[in-house]
Parts: structure tokens; sequence; C-alpha cells
């Protein structure tokens, strides 16, 4: 194989990828967004019970960071702060999500 068809084939493995962050992504939001606390809900203060947690602004319920280290393996501290800024994305930057989520912008979350 030559050197231009190498450049080319190592070209289109890394625009794959890309494509599939860039689903994984918006995956991601799909999934931080279910665990969302309903507003409305009360939040009862036993230990007895399923309550939520407060990451970047936002309720989700209590489980979420176990969840999210299920499926990718990091620390707690990586998988609050994963959740605590998709969370804020979502919500509060959604065209900027929007980029996160498109393959063609290449933005890393």
């Amino acid at each position: 194989m030559a050197v231009p068809a190498k450049t080319r084939a190592y070209a289109a493995k890394k625009a794959f990828i890309e494509r599939q962050q860039a689903e994984a992504n918006r995956l991601l939001g799909e999934a931080v967004r279910a665990y969302e606390w309903l507003d409305g809900v009360a939040e009862l203060e036993r230990e007895d019970v399923f309550a939520a947690q407060h990451l970047g602004g936002h309720s989700h319920g209590e489980d979420v960071i176990a969840e999210l280290q299920l499926a990718d393996p990091c620390t707690e501290g990586n998988a609050r702060a994963t959740i605590g800024m998709v969370g804020g994305l979502t919500h509060d930057l959604p065209r900027c999500w929007a980029r996160v989520c498109d393959p063609e912008v290449r933005m890393p979350l």
C-alpha cells in the first residue's frame, strides 16, 4: 500500500471514530436526561428511599453515577463531572450540545 493510500485509510478510520464518538455523546446526553429528577416530585429526606442528587445545577436520580461508571469505567469524581457537564450543556447551552453531537463539527465532549 502506497503512503498516500495509508494516509487516506487513516483519515477514513479517524472520521469513522469521530462519527461514532458524536453518536456516543448523543446517547450519553439521552441517558443523563433520562435520570433527571422530575419537576414537582418532592425529594424525601429519608435514607431508605430513592433520592435525588444535585449535579451541575440539576437534580438526577441517585443511581446515575453508578450507571455511568458501569457503562464507561471511570472514577466517581469523573462520572460526577461528566454528568454535571452534560446536564449543563443539554439544559443551558443546547446549541453547544448539538455541536458536541454533530460528527461534522468534531467538537469533543
